[in-house]
């Protein structure tokens, strides 16, 4: 029972956490300094292209990892229905779709060289060049 009971923290400790804390990151130019959930899902969901009456910027991380599940588990969409959203948005002349970026860093080093911008990474790799306006546990 010992060994079972050792074991069981043992594997607790060295097994990743499946969904990655996650930061949406802005510009530091952005006026806003914080973003609802349902502000976030509207901006990604392209109902509004504007934060705080100020047009953003967004990024959306393409990689199929923890940080992409769990931000959008926190907006409550699936990435099938988003990219069919954009898709249509595309194609009829409407908002102007998140643009892929495939890494993390790629993300961090385009938000923070881009005025407006907003995307989101795993809160461990946020530095000083953005500010944090939300994160999804």
């Amino acid at each position: 029972m010992k060994k079972m009971y050792l074991l069981a923290i043992l594997l607790s400790l060295t097994i990743p956490n499946i969904y990655a804390q996650v930061a949406i990151i802005a510009n530091k130019g952005v006026s806003a300094n914080s973003v609802s959930i349902a502000q976030l899902k509207n901006l990604y969901t392209l109902q509004s292209s504007e934060l705080n009456s100020q047009k953003v910027r967004l990024y959306f991380l393409t990689n199929e990892g923890s940080t992409l599940s769990t931000f959008l588990k926190g907006i409550g969409e699936n990435n099938g229905d988003l990219k069919k959203q954009w898709l249509k948005a595309k194609l009829t002349g409407g908002s102007t779709p998140p643009e892929p970026v495939s890494s993390e860093d790629d993300v961090l080093s385009k938000v923070s060289s881009t005025a407006g911008a907003i995307g989101f990474i795993s809160a461990d790799k946020v530095n000083s060049n953005v500010k944090v306006l939300l994160e999804i546990k």
